[in-house]
């Protein structure tokens, strides 16, 4: 017999969003070694960039989630 899904699936993101700070880290580590080994400042500012803007996204969802859990 089908089971129905539920209309609201709680799920603790906080331990993804720590995997995914920790991968930013590490990115950036690789990054520094690359620019020290002679990878092009101008492309590693533009990784950089994508780097900075994956960071603040995952600040903006746990902001989001700490309203939600405030409501």
């Amino acid at each position: 017999m089908h089971q129905p899904t539920p209309d609201c699936v709680t799920v603790d993101v906080e331990p993804l969003v720590e995997i995914v700070r920790a991968h930013l880290r590490l990115t950036e580590a690789l990054l520094d070694c690359a620019v020290r080994s002679g990878w092009s400042p101008l492309r590693a500012a533009g990784v950089q960039a994508g780097l900075d803007q994956c960071g603040a996204e995952l600040d903006a969802i746990q902001r989001n989630l700490a309203t939600d859990a405030d409501a």
